[in-house]
């Protein structure tokens, strides 16, 4: 789903620094209220309260810092979807380029194709199209949901994309289909 969390990296560290910041934090606060009690009555300087006021703004900002960092720790699902193999196992070094696995989002499944450039002004976006995947000999549908402004000059042929229902997860990315626009 949305938002789970696929791996974690970790964060024994940073909680520690996190737990210790928050107990500086509820010190600070409790030394800028006492402080700010006492400059109501005159007792201190304007520089002792500012100066218990800058301790609590800095720790608050360190509690923010580490917990940025510590949301770092998790990688999370962009989108909803199915993960495909992993990369590495549990306890591997990672570095930022490393893959750990793939993230398919097959519903609903998009279908790109070509089509010879001669058919192109007999095409946009909404048209129904119907095609089978190999081994299957059920009849899919679709629909053109995008269109390239160009010909491809290699090939002569415009691209198309489709989406189509794959509630029963039968389409997978890279099936080659037989389509019929």
């Amino acid at each position: 789903k949305k938002g789970d969390v696929l791996i974690q990296i970790n964060d024994e560290e940073i909680v520690e620094q996190l737990q210790k910041q928050k107990h500086n934090q509820k010190l600070n606060e409790d030394n800028e209220f006492r402080q700010r009690k006492l400059l109501e009555k005159d007792a201190i300087s304007q520089e002792e309260y500012d100066n218990a006021l800058n301790r609590l703004n800095t720790t608050f900002a360190d509690v923010q810092l580490l917990e940025a960092q510590l949301s770092k720790t998790r990688i999370r699902a962009p989108s909803e979807g199915i993960i495909g193999l992993r990369y590495v196992s549990e306890g591997a070094y990672l570095s930022p380029n490393t893959p750990i696995a793939t993230l398919y989002n097959n519903t609903p499944a998009k279908i790109e194709f070509a089509i010879p450039s001669r058919y192109s002004t007999s095409v946009a976006a909404g048209k129904d199209i119907y095609f089978k995947i190999e081994g299957d000999t059920l009849r899919y549908q679709g629909k053109v949901y995008a269109v390239e402004p160009r010909i491809d000059q290699d090939t002569r042929t415009l691209k198309l994309r489709a989406i189509a229902d794959n509630k029963n997860g039968r389409l997978l990315p890279g099936l080659f289909v037989e389509l019929e626009l």
